[in-house]
């Protein structure tokens, strides 16, 4: 249980955000192990709605198992808890009403928290709040949301920003480094790792870190990896997927 906004020790950080949800899909169906798959209309224990938050850090994620429920199912399909994790990360996020009885999308708020490397969960949040294209941190009724989650939204929202700008400081350095890789090398290389790392400095500024990954990753595969790039030390939150030749991909949410 995390005490506070921030925690950290000398192998993991977490951290505790609240967000505003306004879109009610997708709806997940709920299987014999508790676990969420796509509706195909075959569950017995019934379903939950996911919601644009929910939705957004769970593709941030990455490859993972399907998430599971840890809460009892009610009446009302909006309330709930989830838990996913991969590549050392853990992300459960918590669905409940902060006003009007949760008639409406807008009553709702997601309770995330996450923990792993600094940069694994700076690089969470930075997708999803690509992916939203909104700031989760503010409110339909800012009030009742203070009150309900217990931050101040000046002092919340920081913790959101100060995620967003290291992820970024991070890519832009990765990529950085890449590139000087590539300058020294590029008489053995393939010229397509310059239009890859062009494509990572597009993607870079449009805030796309999946687009990110994938032209960084043709990059490097084009550089044969050589000696003087280690990607262990540095880059958490991408190095694990840039390393990996295969990794199954759970799609639980679609498009």
């Amino acid at each position: 249980m995390l005490l506070g906004p921030i925690m950290e020790s000398r192998e993991t950080v977490s951290i505790r955000l609240w967000a505003q949800v306004e879109a009610a899909m997708p709806r997940m169906e709920i299987d014999s192990e508790n676990c969420l798959r796509m509706v195909a209309g075959k569950s017995k224990k019934g379903s939950i709605i996911l919601g644009d938050v929910a939705q957004s850090f769970i593709r941030a994620l990455g490859p993972s198992d399907p998430p599971v429920i840890l809460s009892e199912l009610r009446f009302d399909e909006q309330r709930w808890e989830i838990l996913a994790s991969a590549f050392g990360v853990d992300l459960s996020i918590k669905s409940e009403p902060y006003w009007g009885f949760g008639i409406f999308t807008k009553c709702f708020l997601n309770e995330i928290c996450i923990s792993g490397s600094r940069p694994s969960v700076d690089r969470i949040v930075f997708d999803a709040m690509a992916s939203l294209g909104r700031n989760p941190w503010e409110p339909f009724w800012r009030s009742r949301f203070e009150k309900k989650s217990g931050v101040d939204l000046d002092s919340h929202e920081k913790i959101w920003r100060d995620c967003e700008i290291r992820a970024g400081r991070t890519m832009r350095d990765m990529l950085d480094e890449i590139t000087k890789l590539y300058t020294t090398n590029k008489e053995e290389v393939p010229a397509s790792a310059s239009s890859d790392l062009e494509a990572a400095k597009l993607a870079l500024e449009d805030r796309n870190g999946q687009a990110f990954e994938r032209a960084m990753s043709r990059a490097l595969t084009a550089l044969k990896m050589k000696k003087e790039f280690d990607s262990k030390s540095d880059y958490g939150g991408w190095s694990v997927l840039l390393e990996s030749e295969e990794v199954p991909v759970v799609d639980l949410t679609g498009d």
